[in-house]
C-alpha cells in the first residue's frame, strides 16, 4: 500500500510547511479531515476565517456529522481509496486533529503520525480538535 502520514499540530505550528518540505522528495496528494466540514460550513455561511469562534464553530460541526455520520471518518477513508489508485502520487498527508480520529485512520491505512510542534504559537482551547493536539501518542514529533 502506499503511505499516509497523519500530521497534526496547533495553528499556525507549520503543518503545511512540513507537508511541503516533503513535496520536494515525493508526490503528496494533501488533505484535511475537516474539508467536507469545510464546504457544509460555507454553505451555512461561513466566510472562510479562521477565528477563536469560527475555530469553535468548525470543531462542533465535525463533532455533530461525526455523531450523525461519521462524515469526516467516511470521506478520508474515500480520499485515501481515491489516492491509492491514483499514480499521481506517492504519499498522502492527512491532517487531523481529534486523538480518537487520529487512530481510527491510522489503523485503517496503516499511518504514521507526526505532531509539529512550535513553541511560538499559542496554545488553543477554546475548542475540542484544538485542544486534544497533544493528547495522542504520536510516532514523530518535530519542533519548528
Amino acid at each position: 500500500m502506499k503511505p499516509m502520514i497523519i500530521v497534526n499540530g496547533m495553528a499556525t505550528a507549520g503543518k503545511d510547511t512540513f507537508v511541503d518540505l516533503l513535496g520536494k522528495y515525493a508526490r503528496i496528494y494533501k488533505y484535511s479531515s475537516i474539508d467536507k466540514v469545510k464546504e457544509i460550513a460555507r454553505a451555512c455561511g461561513w466566510d472562510g476565517r479562521k477565528t477563536e469562534e469560527s475555530r469553535a464553530f468548525l470543531s462542533e460541526l465535525k463533532m455533530l456529522t461525526t455523531k450523525h455520520l461519521d462524515m469526516s471518518y467516511k470521506d478520508v477513508i474515500n480520499k485515501y481509496h481515491d489516492f491509492v489508485d491514483n499514480p499521481a502520487y506517492d504519499v498522502m498527508s492527512v491532517f487531523i486533529r481529534e486523538p480518537e480520529d487520529i487512530e481510527r485512520i491510522r489503523l485503517a491505512c496503516d499511518a504514521i503520525t507526526v505532531l509539529v510542534i512550535n513553541d511560538r504559537v499559542p496554545i488553543i482551547t477554546s475548542n475540542y480538535g484544538d485542544a486534544h493536539v497533544f493528547e495522542y501518542g504520536y510516532d514523530y514529533s518535530i519542533k519548528n
